[in-house]
């Protein structure tokens, strides 16, 4: 959902529901992983690593994190990729 309503034009529902999602501990490796994109694209950095912190809380088996790690060294994240790998 907060995807759509980023593609659509509108950053503040996007922002409400990741809010809601971080402050009431519904998370998942997606959830963080697409919050924590969105942050690194509007400047905020330092947000961003604290979410990636918490994708190794979330003890999920991801066959995706090579694949994310290799997309973050592409975006010069380089903190962000170390934390896939």
């Amino acid at each position: 959902m907060a995807i759509l309503y980023k593609r659509k034009g509108h950053p503040e529902k996007t922002f409400e529901i990741y809010e809601f999602l971080d402050k009431n501990n519904i998370l998942s490796y997606t959830v963080l992983e697409n919050f924590a994109s969105i942050l690194f694209k509007e400047g905020d950095t330092q947000r961003a690593d604290g979410l990636m912190q918490k994708i190794e809380l979330t003890n999920e088996d991801n066959p995706s994190w090579l694949y994310a790690a290799r997309k973050q060294v592409e975006l010069q994240n380089y903190t962000c990729a170390k934390r896939y790998l």
